[in-house]
């Protein structure tokens, strides 16, 4: 949802929720990188979404399961003597629009593969974490592959000007890299085409990345034979990057909000 790759600047001067100020708000266009990402918070199973002027109840979010919610303006709220923080909200699919009570909510956050110190922890996140969906989606494409914390790190930073270097690896396939058949756009690169849709549903796009792998000759049958090859991933997929104490302030500020990357690197290798 947002237009251009950045990197993630942490919370350090975020106020603290016991000082809402009485004039809080969170306006998009005043942010440098866009709408903050949001999910349902896990408990939460009705909510309702309702129409800006806050008079007519127009979606519930019980039925968008699979939905980011991204945050484009947050205000308070005073409702007699009590004051809440709600959210303007558009769905990843564009469709859904509305104002939402902020409680039901909570940010998508994802890590850096330098967080992780033990294959287990990396691969339970990538099995559990929210903004790992399409990740998980694209090793189902590599049944027999095995995830690699290691290889994941090492492919870091990999581009034309910063090759891959690491000599533990032979065999290195850049799948970010290949492109559909007759096509010699860089813009067409399954890397590419990730980052630049990041945050958005998810099986059209890991339908393009099926079929960039079949023009490219790694069919069902091709893929389920690299039992011998691990695969490296790191696709934040429109995250935030931290922890919930990196962001201290529960709601969207510009200070500590702005910046969401659009990372998507996806490497296979063999041990040598």
């Amino acid at each position: 949802m947002v237009s251009a790759m950045a990197l993630v600047f942490l919370g350090s001067k975020s106020a603290s929720a016991s000082k809402l100020p009485s004039n809080y708000s969170f306006d998009v266009m005043k942010a440098q990188d866009g709408s903050i990402p949001y999910m349902v918070k896990p408990t939460v199973k009705s909510g309702y979404i309702w129409n800006y002027s806050h008079t007519k109840r127009i979606h519930n979010i019980k039925n968008y399961p699979s939905s980011n919610w991204y945050v484009n303006y947050a205000s308070i709220k005073k409702y007699g003597n009590k004051s809440s923080v709600y959210y303007r909200v558009v769905s990843n699919s564009g469709k859904v629009k509305g104002l939402i009570w902020s409680g039901y909510l909570t940010r998508i956050l994802a890590l850096e593969p330098d967080s992780f110190n033990s294959e287990a922890s990396f691969d339970n996140y990538m099995q559990t974490n929210r903004s790992q969906r399409l990740s998980r989606e694209i090793m189902k494409l590599f049944p027999n592959s095995k995830l690699s914390l290691d290889l994941t790190k090492a492919t870091q930073g990999v581009n034309p000007n910063h090759p891959f270097k690491t000599n533990k690896y032979t065999d290195v396939i850049n799948i970010g890299d290949l492109q559909p058949t007759g096509s010699t756009d860089e813009l067409n690169n399954i890397g590419w085409k990730l980052s630049q849709t990041s945050g958005d549903p998810i099986t059209p796009r890991i339908n393009y990345v099926k079929q960039v792998l079949e023009d490219n000759g790694y069919t069902a049958q091709k893929r389920n034979s690299m039992s011998d090859y691990y695969l490296g991933l790191y696709i934040t997929d429109n995250a935030q990057i931290g922890t919930e104490k990196d962001f201290p302030f529960p709601y969207p500020t510009i200070q500590s909000d702005d910046g969401m990357t659009l990372s998507a690197q996806l490497f296979l290798a063999k041990l040598k």
